[in-house]
């Protein structure tokens, strides 16, 4: 007789363990909360001792889902997860028909089965929403990353692998068809004027475990030599150590906004120079000197059209001119309408931008 009820506790061990088992197994990632609650009460009604009475009620949330022949029973067990007390799951447990009269109930291991399930469903579903949730966050992200007017960067740091937006491509004209981006990338093609102070700011705020936040304003070669002007704006997030590993910005080309301060501040400082000067030539030579000291430009010169309007003529030089380039190329005092690059800008009446001078053949002074 102890024989006989050692081995039929023994089987209902072993429901309860394959029960655990199949409910550990349900995929949260393939099946709807219905499906796995589906799943759930079959797997628990046949671990039970009376499976052919036994009938279920799972809650979670707003969702509720039950066997077929569930009905309010004295004869009943409950158990609630205990892991997230916003999100929780109950499992409710009766014996269908139950006839007080006959001497039926439930197991202690029973109620600890329904307590065990109840949290390893509770997970189940946790998991289930934190991946939503990661999903749609995954996907506003995207959206901005595509929607938004600035360059939007993420920059994995322990990696040194530069993710860019689409707008890297519009505002810079660098494709993405090329190699990867690294900070060392990145860096070189920040202004030579820029590179030092920006380089040192950055590495400053990167191994310092307090800053979490970065900003810069400097200048950013295009792909066709020229400079754009731009802000910087970026969080920095760091491990429990405090190391920097991973950065995301956005760099805002603020050119035109630069463009239109520097050109209110220079008609300023012109006027000025003007008014204050004795002869032309000497407010010539000032204002060269002051759109140099601006521009951060290595050599200038200022060309007129003489009165006669068949020759545009050399005014002032930069007082600081670099003798390298006057040493090789030819000195040039004048040209006609369409020569060389004063004769080709008055032509044209409007800004040139020539590079690479060696090899223009409408640069006659070499």
């Amino acid at each position: 007789m102890k024989s006989d009820q050692t081995t039929k506790a023994l089987k209902e061990r072993i429901k309860e363990k394959t029960c655990l088992f199949n409910i550990s197994r349900l995929n949260e990632v393939d099946l709807s909360i219905e499906q796995i609650l589906r799943e759930s009460i079959r797997e628990i009604k046949t671990a039970f001792q009376y499976p052919n009475l036994t009938e279920l009620k799972i809650t979670y949330q707003t969702t509720v889902f039950q066997s077929e022949n569930y009905q309010e029973s004295d004869a009943r067990i409950t158990a609630k997860s205990i892991r997230d007390a916003d999100h929780f799951v109950i499992i409710e447990v009766i014996l269908a028909g139950f006839d007080s009269n006959i001497k039926l109930g439930f197991l202690a291991e029973e109620q600890e089965l329904i307590e065990v399930v109840a949290d390893i469903l509770n997970q189940k579903f946790y998991q289930q929403r934190t991946r939503y949730e990661l999903k749609e966050s995954l996907e506003r992200y995207e959206f901005v990353f595509k929607a938004a007017d600035d360059v939007i960067y993420d920059h994995d740091i322990v990696n040194d692998t530069i993710k860019l937006n689409e707008n890297f491509e519009k505002i810079f004209g660098y494709s993405f068809a090329e190699e990867e981006f690294t900070l060392e990338k990145w860096a070189l093609n920040l202004h030579p004027d820029d590179q030092k102070k920006i380089n040192r700011r950055l590495d400053a705020v990167l191994t310092d475990p307090n800053t979490n936040k970065w900003e810069a304003e400097f200048r950013y070669a295009r792909n066709d030599g020229t400079y754009a002007h731009v802000f910087e704006n970026s969080y920095i997030i760091r491990d429990k150590n405090g190391r920097a590993v991973r950065m995301i910005g956005t760099v805002k080309d603020i050119t035109e906004i630069k463009q239109r301060e520097l050109t209110q501040k220079l008609v300023s400082d012109v006027s000025r120079i003007f008014n204050q000067s004795d002869t032309v030539t000497e407010a010539l030579q000032k204002s060269l000197n002051q759109i140099s000291e601006i521009g951060s430009f290595p050599l200038g010169e200022i060309w007129m059209v003489n009165d006669s309007e068949n020759k545009i003529e050399l005014k002032v030089t930069l007082q600081n001119k670099p003798e390298d380039f006057y040493k090789k190329y030819k000195s040039k005092k004048d040209f006609k309408k369409g020569e060389g690059l004063p004769g080709f800008t008055w032509n044209a009446g409007k800004f040139q931008y020539w590079k690479n001078l060696q090899h223009r053949k409408l640069f006659v002074r070499k």
